[in-house]
């Protein structure tokens, strides 16, 4: 055979290799797209099956749900107001506040101040003796920084 033909023959030899290497990583490609497949469709449906779990909470919690009479027996919140640690607790019907927080808290009353929330839609005046929830979230909102807020439900 000649010089040419032999060369001819290697780089043959050489093509086959490599096809069958591409071959078969082309194999392992194919595999692990089937497994990524398999787990995107189980984590669709779990995705799915919590998508539906909330809205199913969710619309419990909206007015005319389960949740929709309950309201707060008692909070205690504590944060920070100009440097300041301040606390109050709210129990059967009294609120026990520090005067720095409660001076800023009604401050927020004077000035009107309106809570909205979003989801569900509500709306709250800010007040120190209103709803139990409205007087929470005055307290909240008239803290520089909430430092924790702890509640009892019935």
């Amino acid at each position: 055979m000649t010089p040419h033909g032999l060369d001819v023959q290697r780089q043959a030899a050489a093509a086959k290799r490599i096809s069958m290497v591409l071959r078969d990583r082309r194999q392992l490609a194919v595999e692990r797209a089937r497994m990524l497949s398999s787990t995107a469709f189980v984590l669709r449906a779990a995705a799915e099956a919590q998508r539906q779990r909330y809205q199913s909470d969710r619309a419990e919690r909206r007015p005319g749900g389960s949740n929709a009479t309950r309201e707060l027996l008692g909070f205690t919140v504590e944060g920070m107001v100009d440097g300041q640690p301040v606390a109050a607790h709210f129990t059967d019907g009294l609120l026990d506040c520090d005067e720095l927080l409660r001076d800023r808290a009604l401050f927020l009353v004077d000035l009107g101040e309106e809570l909205v929330y979003a989801d569900p839609p509500r709306r709250f005046e800010a007040t120190l003796s209103g709803r139990p929830v409205a007087v929470a979230l005055t307290l909240l909102r008239a803290c520089d920084r909430v430092m924790a807020f702890e509640f009892d439900l019935p």
